[in-house]
């Protein structure tokens, strides 16, 4: 049960929260974002998590901004830890970089009884914070949430002898997440006094996506013509457009469907286009990638960054669809459809790892995801038949798992 909020919490939360001193208070210089990182330990991990980031995305979008959050916060983390996860992030967002914000908060399970840890703090944060910025990263950096009984390990001295300087220092969007949970004390916390209540958790993402859109600009996609001509849509985490652009989102375990929008490989958005999943919810990061070019960055089927991800269906019953009744094909013109899966596992049977993907009214397509190089199986249909006809990837009766990785739609007189 959330605990009662007076007007006066209510007006806090409205309004920015000002911070309280003077280095927290830089010129506003607005960026290019498409995606935002979030970074951190339990209490970014239990904000921006599934259901959080989601909502941290229809926040921005109520501000006008159509950004991709990610998270990659993971609860318990030291500095320690996250100094050993922040390769892997900054890797994943690599080739967005300049377009990516990373959002942090670090350092509560770091912290002990000032003066225990704060050269390592010290030490773990500017390193942190050096490594994003020489990435080419975007920065929202925060000074570490206030602590309050029975919680033991108060924040305070380390903020103000060690993490307000480095926020100074390095945050391209300076944080104040302390100064949010002194405002709204009780009502952010759980009863240990460390972590966030539900409502401690929406005031975070309200207050992150409020106070780092004053530094965001929207970023001008150029809109296509009528229909869609050529889109290659990923299933996985790992960008294979530039901004997560066709990028499948993960759904929950339940039947729901998530929308996404639909672009072109120009990068030309399809007026309108909208293509929905479902069961989109258990993901595979162990594809092979192409292992004869596996440096292939083309927007096409063999891309090497889309055959290291998937979405895979076990036992479950439960098949992975694709609905392309909006997603605006030209009805009367033939499409060129193609799917391809890998996983990084032998199978010497042939078939553990086979996939059977729909499309049309009659047409299904066999992927032995274990093949090496990645087997690609196409088909050639009128845009209203694939409209017609929900695309579903379920897997070989005799198979543990299937798995689908890319699959790309384009007009045949474009091939």
């Amino acid at each position: 049960m959330l605990l009662p909020v007076n007007l006066n919490v209510l007006n806090t939360v409205l309004k920015p929260v000002l911070c309280t001193y003077d280095s927290f208070t830089p010129e506003v210089v607005k960026r290019e974002i498409k995606k935002v990182f979030t970074f951190g330990a339990s209490i970014i991990n239990q904000s921006f998590s599934y259901e959080g980031r989601l909502d941290t995305e229809t926040k921005y979008k109520d501000l006008g901004l159509d950004i991709t959050v990610v998270n990659y916060a993971v609860s318990q983390d030291t500095t320690q830890m996250m100094i050993a996860r922040l390769p892997g992030m900054l890797a994943d967002g690599a080739a967005d970089a300049s377009t990516t914000l990373i959002v942090m908060h670090g350092g509560g399970n770091t912290i002990g009884n000032y003066p225990d840890n704060a050269q390592e703090l010290d030490d773990d944060l500017r390193y942190i914070a050096s490594e994003i910025k020489a990435a080419g990263y975007m920065l929202a950096m925060s000074n570490i949430t206030q602590r309050i009984a029975p919680a033991s390990r108060m924040s305070e001295p380390y903020n103000e002898n060690v993490v307000n300087d480095i926020v100074a220092e390095f945050a391209d969007i300076p944080l104040d997440l302390h100064g949010l949970t002194v405002d709204n004390t009780p009502a952010w916390y759980e009863p240990d006094g460390t972590h966030p209540s539900l409502f401690g958790e929406d005031l975070n993402r309200d207050y992150v996506t409020k106070t780092t859109s004053k530094y965001i600009k929207n970023v001008e996609i150029p809109v296509a013509g009528i229909y869609l001509e050529d889109a290659l849509l990923q299933f996985g985490s790992r960008d294979v457009m530039s901004g997560g652009l066709n990028n499948v989102p993960p759904t929950s375990s339940g039947d729901e469907f998530l929308e996404m929008d639909v672009y072109n490989t120009d990068y030309t958005q399809v007026p309108n286009g909208i293509i929905r999943v479902q069961h989109t919810d258990k993901r595979n990061g162990s594809g092979r990638g192409d292992p004869v070019e596996p440096s292939d960055t083309t927007l096409s089927i063999t891309n090497s960054r889309g055959l290291s991800d998937s979405y895979y269906i076990d036992n479950s019953n439960r098949d992975i669809v694709v609905d392309l009744t909006d997603a605006k094909l030209d009805p009367m013109a033939n499409y060129l459809v193609e799917v391809t899966a890998s996983r990084d596992t032998p199978d010497p049977t042939g078939l553990d790892r086979v996939s059977l993907i729909s499309i049309g009214a009659d047409t299904v397509i066999s992927i032995d995801a274990t093949l090496d190089p990645p087997q690609v199986g196409n088909t050639i249909l009128l845009g209203s038949e694939i409209m017609n006809h929900m695309v579903s990837c379920t897997k070989l009766e005799e198979s543990s798992f299937g798995y689908i990785s890319l699959m790309r739609i384009r007009k045949y007189d474009n091939v």
